[in-house]
């Protein structure tokens, strides 16, 4: 009777086969007491036939005679009478085409010891997952998917199967599945104490945006900032969401004032297109400003012809502007509605008066006849700029419809503020 040697799914599939993903075998340099502890290996009940070819097929793999062993292993398939008999010939088959490097013959030989039954439950998350590996290597999207479903099935809540299940889900045109799963990464990964990977993030952010998925766009572009407020961030979200979505001019502003609070402006163009709003809003102190940040941060070459053109049109106006705002509150105070104090607090914070400008919003919105949502936005702007964060994300809380998301960001803009 020829002796079947021990067979565990580690020597299988540690032997460095492209594209699978390996299970750590035992090692031959373990020390004694680690051995100890090691479980027993199952013990397998074969059939006859099955233990004979088995056994010559182990000695000739020995022997590198691949051949033989695979004719041998060929021969006993139709004799396989149990699950232990199809799972033996499965993980014999798996060791011999691990020592070939053939991807073909190990990710048969994985599906044979799956579908034997007989598996131990500690293999399947490997067996599983290197299935799951290998069909998509192959382009086998479909089986892809399903290996790693049921890979999280058996063995939930792990942040990077979660992640590749994503993916796999995203390239099988299942842009709402492929972001469930990675919003359970994210909250695994979480829950592990550990920290989430930014790509994590950008992979969310750019599925949602490429699938025209706008309010899982805005979520993932909320939640990549608060994990991770750099200026690349913010400048990426702030650009996908104008982007993604229609603003007027008055929106617009806002979300430049954002980004340049999150020092997310960038390049000439960015605060070109500022300057220009702000100007084009009758704030050419606010216009001079960015612009001269743009210069003296360096972001800007000083020589930029389309912003010196902009500053040569704004400057002029900031004297006689300045002179006329302390009359222009004085009136508003005894306007018949808040319209008056609206624009003269606008000017007051293009000029950086944030306290000033906090005062006149509150009396516009006292008066009404002005969009309460504006109003508020821009009231949570100034007093957010004046470090004032509670009565900031207060205000901030007032806004309602399409302006909801700008006050969104600004409150977790001031949230992360010291």
């Amino acid at each position: 009777m020829r002796k079947i040697s021990s067979m565990t799914l580690g020597a299988a599939l540690a032997l460095g086969v492209a594209g699978v993903v390996a299970v750590a075998p035992a090692d031959a340099q373990r020390n004694k007491k680690e051995k100890e502890e090691q479980p027993a290996q199952p013990q397998f009940k074969l059939s006859k036939g099955v233990r004979e070819n088995v056994g010559a097929a182990q000695e000739a793999a020995g022997k590198n005679d691949f051949a033989t062993a695979e004719a041998k292993l060929t021969a006993a398939d139709p004799l396989a009478q149990t699950n232990d008999d199809k799972y033996v010939i499965g993980i014999t088959k798996l060791n011999i085409a691990a020592k070939q490097n053939d991807n073909a013959k190990i990710a048969a030989a994985i599906d044979q010891v799956i579908g034997s039954g007989s598996a131990p439950a500690a293999d399947l998350p490997t067996l599983y997952k290197n299935q799951g590996a290998l069909a998509a290597q192959a382009k086998d999207m479909a089986k892809a998917e399903a290996a790693y479903a049921k890979l999280n099935e058996i063995d939930p809540n792990k942040p990077d199967n979660l992640v590749a299940l994503a993916e796999i889900k995203y390239q099988n045109k299942k842009p709402q599945e492929a972001l469930d799963a990675l919003d359970k990464a994210v909250a695994a990964q979480k829950a592990s104490g550990q920290p989430v990977n930014e790509n994590w993030y950008k992979r969310g952010l750019g599925i949602a945006y490429d699938s025209k998925l706008k309010p899982e766009t805005l979520k993932w572009s909320e939640e990549y900032v608060k994990a991770y407020p750099t200026p690349t961030s913010w400048r990426t979200a702030l650009q996908i969401y104008r982007q993604d979505n229609p603003l007027d001019d008055n929106a617009t502003l806002d979300l430049y004032r954002l980004a340049r609070a999150a020092k997310a402006l960038n390049g000439e163009r960015d605060f070109f297109e500022y300057a220009s709003a702000a100007l084009d809003r009758g704030l050419p102190g606010e216009a001079e400003a960015v612009i001269d940040e743009g210069f003296n941060s360096k972001m800007v070459d000083a020589s930029s012809k389309p912003l010196g053109e902009v500053k040569a049109l704004a400057s002029p106006k900031i004297a006689a502007d300045k002179a006329s705002l302390p009359a222009s509150a004085t009136r508003a105070a005894s306007a018949a509605d808040g319209r008056p104090a609206m624009n003269t607090a606008d000017a007051y914070l293009g000029y950086g008066d944030y306290a000033k400008a906090a005062e006149l919003y509150k009396l516009a919105l006292t008066k009404g006849g002005v969009d309460a949502s504006t109003a508020n936005t821009r009231l949570g702007i100034a007093l957010a700029r004046s470090g004032q964060k509670e009565a900031a994300i207060a205000a901030f809380a007032q806004v309602t419809g399409a302006r909801k998301p700008i006050a969104e960001y600004w409150t977790i803009w001031i949230s992360q503020q010291a």
